[in-house]
């Protein structure tokens, strides 16, 4: 249905990215803007992540949600009702 053999990678890309100061053990919020691609489609999306600075490493997760019909992602038609709304769920580790 997704035809993750033809199609098996989504990608995100964001121009800018700002990080505030942040110390050692603190956790902050994101924001930003971006495109991401899917099926060969690509849309702007706003995405939101949770993030963590340790030493000199940073953790994020993170969540967007994008309507499958903007990016061709067949919706089951059938007795039972599908919503349209893919969550994508994302983890980033930098050191």
């Amino acid at each position: 249905m997704l035809g993750l053999g033809e199609h098996p990678i989504a990608v995100f890309t964001t121009q800018q990215l700002r990080l505030p100061a942040a110390e050692n053990g603190q956790t902050f919020h994101l924001e930003f803007a971006g495109d991401i691609t899917i099926r060969s489609t690509t849309k702007p999306v706003k995405v939101s992540a949770d993030c963590r600075l340790d030493s000199a490493e940073l953790s994020c997760a993170g969540v967007t949600r994008i309507d499958a019909s903007e990016f061709d992602v067949p919706v089951p038609d059938g007795p039972i009702q599908v919503d349209p709304t893919i969550t994508i769920e994302f983890s980033l580790f930098f050191a």
